[in-house]
């Protein structure tokens, strides 16, 4: 029994549920615009009302005003319209009179209206606006009812909308009523022509692009309303500017021309006050050895970065210069590839190695000395008719027993500047290598260090031309 009772109970959520379901998408809305709301004693003003079924399903309306009998007669027209049905999704226009039943004096009377649904109960209510008018060539004051929609704090950088909701409170058809916005910021000027009906209400939209530069304070916007160039109603309105500090704002430009880039930052403060803010760009270690740049070289998080240290006003933009030159490492690494390949192109392909060794010693003196010449052809091609030939200082002379394998002087004379050995090697193969030693004899006990002159080698290059070579000078101490 009692699951059954829990069972029931569930349903009887549901339906009810559903039921609040249906009935909250059960809507309507209505507007009310007037037709002729400026009436006489004993005339009728008319109103258009425009009502909206929003809802799902069609809705049963019921339209009445709780003041009629009451002073005033307030009825449709046709009177079969005081229930009318609006299907779902659908709009039914109805036109509402409100007359007075006695003698009224002149002025603004409000009369409620209201819709009603007959299936949710659901009412909607506004109020119709009449104007009775006691003499036919009366005149009135403009009167306006002025609402204003605009944020009290302005984003400079932010288009800003404006919303103007005008109500003309009398009888007065207003023709070409102005509009307009006076500022101490230019950008606010904005003028704006438009109609006002009598009782009528008007909405006036329009959007403002701010100075994004504009100085942060507090200014006031002044809307004037102006009828035959006479001003008819002012609304002041205080707003205030907001400071904008944002990032600088970097924009990078390159020309490059064989090696050499030069690369702009153009940086600009786009906020509405002076601020300092530091510029890194990031600076590699090989780049930066051949970068010029008026910037200081910072480090951070393991980066290296060109660092600039801007104080810039609003609007204000500076450009930073690099320049990345390459050119001079090229013409560097240029020129030594020329000379190794000259060096590897032109060098001689025989070459001289001249060393030594002292021999008896006696108290710290030289008395002999073996001398070894390594000749080598480091070319790829053989060399032929190579002759070698090597002097021998004065306060020496050549003995003439040889070690076994070693190649013979073929001649040994008297020079200028001391003995003259020669010999002669007929070929040597490519990466081929001759050794020739020989022995001298101190003619006087030698001191300190001595040194051996160069050694020379020429060899054929081609029938009757010849090229020498030469070894280096070798100095031997005791």
């Amino acid at each position: 029994m009692r699951g059954k009772l829990a069972i029931l109970s569930i349903l009887s959520v549901m339906v009810l549920f559903l039921l609040a379901v249906n009935v909250s998408a059960a809507m309507f809305t209505a507007t009310v615009d007037p037709i002729s709301p400026v009436i006489k004693p004993g005339e009728k003003a008319t109103f258009k009302v425009t009502i909206l079924n929003s809802g799902s399903s069609d809705l049963t309306l019921d339209i009445f005003s709780p003041q009629s009998g009451f002073g005033w007669n307030v009825d449709t027209f046709p009177l079969e319209d005081r229930r009318v049905v609006v299907k779902s999704g659908a709009t039914k226009n109805v036109e509402v009179y409100a007359q007075p039943l006695k003698d009224t004096g002149s002025g603004i009377y409000k009369i409620t209206l209201k819709i009603q649904s007959v299936e949710t109960k659901e009412t909607w209510e506004d109020t119709l606006k009449v104007f009775v008018a006691t003499k036919e060539d009366q005149t009135y004051l403009p009167s306006l009812k002025v609402d204003l929609d605009l944020n009290d704090k302005l984003n400079p950088q932010e288009t800003q909308s404006v919303k103007v909701l005008v109500e003309n409170e009398n009888a007065l058809n207003f023709k070409n009523l102005l509009l307009k916005v006076n500022s101490d910021m230019p950008e606010f000027a904005v003028q704006q022509t438009f109609d006002l009906k009598p009782l009528a209400k008007k909405f006036i939209e329009f959007t403002i692009k701010p100075n994004p530069y504009q100085q942060p304070k507090e200014y006031f916007l002044f809307f004037v309303f102006e009828r035959n160039g006479e001003t008819v109603k002012v609304i002041e309105k205080k707003v205030t500017i907001i400071t904008m500090t944002p990032e600088f704002s970097q924009e990078v430009s390159e020309k490059t021309k064989f090696l050499k880039t030069e690369r702009t930052v153009l940086v600009k403060n786009g906020g509405n006050v002076k601020n300092t803010q530091q510029i890194k760009v990031e600076a590699p270690l090989v780049k930066s050895i051949f970068t010029t740049t008026n910037a200081q070289i910072t480090k951070s998080e393991g980066k290296r970065y060109y660092t600039w240290e801007l104080s810039l006003g609003p609007g204000e933009e500076v450009s930073l210069k690099q320049v990345e030159n390459l050119r001079i490492p090229f013409y560097l690494l240029f020129l030594i590839c020329v000379v190794v390949l000259l060096y590897f192109t032109l060098r001689s392909p025989l070459v001289i190695t001249k060393s030594a060794i002292s021999g008896e010693k006696s108290g710290g003196v030289i008395t002999s000395l073996k001398v070894t010449l390594a000749v080598k052809n480091v070319g790829s091609r053989p060399i032929k008719n190579i002759e070698v030939f090597d002097i021998v200082p004065g306060i020496g002379h050549v003995e003439k027993e040889l070690e076994s394998g070693t190649v013979k002087p073929a001649d040994i004379k008297p020079g200028p500047k001391g003995t003259v050995v020669k010999w002669k090697i007929g070929e040597l193969d490519a990466k081929e290598e001759r050794l020739i030693h020989y022995r001298i004899r101190a003619k006087l006990n030698i001191l300190g260090t001595m040194q051996l002159p160069k050694a020379k080698g020429k060899f054929e290059t081609r029938p009757g031309k010849f090229r020498s070579s030469y070894s280096n000078i070798y100095s031997i101490g005791p």
